[in-house]
């Protein structure tokens, strides 16, 4: 196999074992960026450079929300882990001979 065969599997693996909601945020923060470029490339033509326009301050705002949503996900996911691996001690430790 090739390298970027191996990367490409590499990626798809990485990306089936990410949380949900961090895969969401990834999409927002995208998504963002695409409102932010397009907002940037227009701002020269209304923009006196007293400020920024609302176009750019809603993509910027788009991303953090982004970013706010990948957060959320890996602590929504880690908190799951954790109780996954608690219940599974218990039920471990439930079996210990007495």
């Amino acid at each position: 196999m090739t390298r970027a065969t191996l990367s490409i599997r590499r990626f798809a693996l990485e990306l089936s074992q990410t949380p949900l909601g961090s895969k969401l945020g990834f999409v927002v923060i995208v998504l963002g960026l695409v409102i932010d470029v397009i907002a940037h490339i227009t701002a020269g033509v209304e923009h006196d450079h007293s400020g920024a326009t609302s176009s750019e301050v809603s993509g910027h705002l788009v991303v953090f929300v982004g970013m706010v949503i990948v957060l959320v996900g890996v602590i929504f996911d880690g908190l799951r882990q954790r109780r996954v691996a608690a219940a599974a001690y218990q039920k471990e430790s439930s079996n210990a001979v007495r």
